[in-house]
């Protein structure tokens, strides 16, 4: 039986004296193990410029899988720099089911490597559906607007997953622009998948940031 693949969600800021530069290659030097860990996948680094958030996605082969680096990585010596440079109350680690529906469009499964940097923007959407919303009706939703944005220019490919404890989605959907997301957030603001979908979500529960996609590989390039 094939084990569901888990998306590890990771936001932070950084100690204020730490630079950027120095909290870079802290991260490469952090991928250098956590590319070895069983059942890893990929990683994406993400910077919200507006609130100098980071994100730091990665893919996991099973919840197991994530859950067995997650206590490694904290007694990791590759790691402890990395986990020195973050303002730890600020860390907050969530993992999700990916959703296996979009695999059948070529769009569900994470990008192979040190970070998905081919689009310059990435929109990261975390919500929750109404009280009684039927899971699989917003499953539908997903499939059909994914099918959508796929002929749309700008797109590059959607990831979606879902928390089974808290309920909550993650929708990470990667772009070549901020302009060609607002583009298509223009366009798709009053089709009927967008109707369908947001008549399921609680809207105070939803939040939306606009992130841009930091190579690990070039951070490691850095003197």
């Amino acid at each position: 039986m094939n084990q569901q693949q888990a998306i590890e969600f990771v936001t932070f800021q950084l100690q204020p004296s730490t630079e950027r530069e120095s909290f870079l290659q802290a991260a490469h030097r952090s991928q250098q193990a956590v590319q070895h860990y069983a059942g890893y996948e990929s990683r994406t680094l993400l910077h919200v410029e507006e609130s100098g958030e980071w994100l730091d996605l990665v893919g996991w082969s099973s919840l197991e899988a994530a859950q067995q680096a997650a206590a490694a990585f904290g007694n990791d010596p590759a790691a402890s720099d990395l986990i020195a440079a973050l303002d730890g109350p600020t860390v907050n680690m969530n993992h999700y089911m990916r959703l296996t529906e979009l695999e059948a469009l070529g769009l569900g499964t994470s990008s192979q490597g040190e970070g998905r940097v081919e689009g310059a923007c990435v929109e990261v959407v975390r919500f929750k559906l109404k009280d009684g919303a039927n899971r699989a009706d917003y499953e539908q939703v997903i499939v059909d607007m994914t099918a959508e944005l796929q002929t749309s220019p700008g797109f590059i490919a959607r990831e979606v997953g879902y928390n089974d404890t808290t309920g909550e989605w993650l929708e990470v959907i990667h772009y070549t622009s901020r302009e060609a997301a607002n583009a298509l957030f223009e366009k798709l603001q009053h089709s009927s998948c967008m109707a369908r979908g947001m008549a399921l979500i609680d809207e105070a529960t939803l939040t939306m940031q606009f992130a841009a996609p930091v190579s690990l590989e070039q951070a490691g390039q850095l003197s």
